[in-house]
């Protein structure tokens, strides 16, 4: 289960990396891209919390330091249960949450989570 975190996390690390440093020229790479990131687990909680933190970090080292997400503990910035409506609205960067919170926006977000 862990491994397949750490290459999600790699995985998603080398996107933004990619993005944050593709096609741009060399005045555009000193620029620092903050974002900030709502989460719905604390960073003590092990695995979930800690894979969250532990993805902040990896991005900002692959990206060279251009790419710094601010991970918020829950609460910190919306409520949790608000977090995807947030992201969709543009007033949060982005969420660390489970899809099974939001199953009953979509249907379809059961498939990615442990919901029966």
């Amino acid at each position: 289960m862990m491994k397949r975190l750490g290459a999600v996390a790699t995985a998603a690390g080398l996107m933004a990396a990619a993005w944050v440093a593709g096609g741009q020229d060399a005045q555009a790479q000193d620029r620092k891209v903050r974002m900030q990131m709502a989460s719905s687990y604390s960073a003590s909680l092990p695995l979930l919390g800690e894979s969250g933190a532990a993805l902040v970090k990896q991005i900002a080292r692959i990206s060279g330091g251009t790419l710094d997400i601010r991970f918020n503990e829950p609460n910190a910035l919306v409520p949790v249960l608000q977090s995807f409506d947030a992201v969709s609205q543009g007033s949060v960067d982005m969420a660390w949450t489970a899809s099974s919170f939001w199953s009953g926006k979509d249907s379809a977000y059961n498939f990615f989570s442990s919901v029966p």
